[in-house]
């Protein structure tokens, strides 16, 4: 039995199990399959299983899957710079379906992101900073993202309590390189973007209930159950 990661031959077994230890891995996504091969040299190719392999956090940062994504969602960090890859239908209606990458927020706070790059799985997978009440998907939370779609470009949506409805204000149309940015301050959350990290452009704000402790991070979603971006 052959084992493959995409195209790239990773190892083989020659004799039951048929199993295979792969260690030392670099942080991302990998498509797995195996092609088991008799003594006739008749071949067959297992189904296609995707993994996510993550770099370590620093500390203070978990992640995790929120709501019906699908499939498992992962993050890891090199340097300064975080990779993200998140399933799921959407970030909108009653409840959300992205995978986060966070940390606690305690009280007032800023966070500021750069969207290098979104993997195009649909108009709206969608990728920015987020600051959520928890990790229940019908949580309150503001959602300053990029679209990967120009003509989607770059909204401030937000569900201002647990369970209500997201409603979103239009941004520039745009999309990844872009700065994003989410302020709290006090109940109000407000959204900007920026070409350059410099200069920045007010989307929109909003009154949120949430509690004094929340959640601040990055999210993702593909907009497309099952499949990761």
């Amino acid at each position: 039995v052959d084992f493959y990661a995409g195209t790239t031959l990773i190892g083989t077994a020659t004799s039951a199990p048929y199993s295979l230890s792969w260690s030392n891995v670099p942080a991302g996504s990998y498509t797995l399959t195996a092609v088991a091969t008799d003594d006739d040299a008749a071949a067959t190719t297992s189904s296609a299983v995707t993994i996510a392999v993550d770099a370590p956090l620093p500390n203070g940062w978990s992640h995790a899957d929120i709501g019906d994504t699908g499939v498992t969602g992962g993050a890891g960090v090199a340097g300064a710079t975080f990779s993200v890859t998140g399933a799921g239908a959407d970030v909108w209606g009653t409840a959300d379906a992205l995978h986060y990458i966070y940390r606690t927020l305690n009280g007032d706070g800023t966070i500021v992101a750069r969207v290098a790059t979104i993997q195009n799985v649909h108009a709206w997978t969608k990728a920015g900073v987020m600051i959520r009440n928890s990790l229940s998907p019908s949580a309150a939370q503001a959602f300053m993202l990029v679209a990967s779609s120009a003509t989607k470009g770059v909204p401030f949506q937000r569900r201002p309590s647990d369970g209500s409805l997201t409603v979103g204000t239009s941004g520039s149309q745009s999309t990844a390189p872009r700065w994003v940015k989410l302020v709290r301050a006090g109940n109000l959350i407000t959204g900007y973007e920026s070409a350059n990290g410099t200069t920045w452009t007010l989307v929109g704000s909003d009154t949120f209930t949430m509690g004094t402790s929340v959640l601040i991070g990055l999210g993702v979603s593909s907009h497309v159950a099952g499949v990761n971006a």
